[in-house]
């Protein structure tokens, strides 16, 4: 996981802060920069994944990556789950 690239003051902070979210699971994956990773998710990396393109992410090699600036959105599901 990369960290964020400048920190979010509390009165401009969005629905989805930079960061991870509560009770979120994430394995065999990259978190590029300032992404923002909503509670409730799992996004689980495997070798037997195809390659992918989604909102957001990509899978290659069965290694999930989150791209710069992402939002992945409460309770979303990505990967071999």
């Amino acid at each position: 996981m990369l960290g964020a690239d400048y920190f979010e003051e509390p009165d401009t902070i969005c629905k989805y802060p930079i960061g991870i979210g509560k009770n979120t699971r994430i394995t065999q994956a990259i978190i590029d920069h300032n992404a923002r990773i909503g509670n409730n998710v799992v996004i689980q990396g495997s070798n037997k994944l195809p390659d992918e393109d989604g909102e957001g992410y990509a899978i290659r090699d069965g290694i999930v990556v989150v791209f710069k600036d992402a939002v992945i959105p409460n309770n979303t599901r990505i990967g071999d789950v």
